[in-house]
């Protein structure tokens, strides 16, 4: 069995390319096993300061690589695929 990817989407609420960079990571999910958790930024000054102009951000948690808006379902597969 493979093991599970984890991710961190960085984003806030009220926010519709968070909410769109969510749904895009739950149909990359359907192929790739990964774990995703979201982190509100605006819950932490640390992560605000570093985020705040370009969220929604993934983050795979094990090699700490970085994927910035805009992306597309295809962009995310091949970031998570390429960089487990």
């Amino acid at each position: 069995m493979q093991s599970k990817l984890s991710i961190t989407l960085y984003g806030t609420a009220y926010c519709h390319l968070c909410e769109e960079a969510e749904l895009i990571l739950q149909r990359v999910g359907e192929i790739l096993p990964i774990e995703i958790s979201k982190l509100d930024i605006a819950e932490q000054q640390e992560h605000f300061a570093k985020y705040h102009t370009s969220i929604p951000v993934i983050v795979i948690e094990s090699s700490q690589q970085h994927l910035y808006w805009p992306f597309s379902t295809e962009d995310v597969y091949h970031f998570l695929a390429n960089n487990k």
